[in-house]
């Protein structure tokens, strides 16, 4: 995980977080709901940076991972009429990442590339293992 509740209270209030997860009026953030929406932030931001192994979280991507993260956490109360404190929030992470992902932004850390898998096949065949020659299928 990119933040936590920790992170995200320290830019929206508990009560706020409070009254976005708490659907069965319990008086208890649901952290399902929370942690449902720090993985979607998540999920995209890994989008972006694919590929990349981070030993530790940089201060830009936990920005980032708590803007989107509250992001889905208020889209799930209002979709439709999203605040817009709220979406430029979005707007601005969502073109971080994209600098990011273009090489424009730096993330301020050494990060290690995984490599990528061997995509060559191998094979114990010849030519001369053919059963079906062009000559045997030719009446077909």
């Amino acid at each position: 995980m990119y933040c936590t509740l920790g992170d995200i209270t320290s830019t929206i209030t508990l009560d706020d977080v409070l009254q976005l997860t708490d659907d069965n009026d319990t008086g208890l953030v649901d952290t399902a709901k929370v942690d449902e929406a720090i993985a979607k932030a998540d999920g995209l931001i890994s989008a972006f940076i694919g590929g990349v192994t981070l030993d530790t979280v940089p201060e830009l991507i936990r920005q980032i991972s708590v803007e989107l993260s509250i992001y889905h956490l208020y889209k799930r109360r209002f979709a439709a009429n999203m605040p817009e404190s709220i979406e430029r929030g979005y707007t601005h992470a969502m073109d971080l990442l994209k600098q990011i992902q273009s090489g424009k932004l730096s993330i301020g850390v050494e990060a290690t590339e995984q490599t990528a898998p061997d995509r060559h096949y191998k094979t114990n065949k010849t030519s001369s293992d053919r059963m079906f020659s062009r000559s045997r299928l030719g009446g077909y």
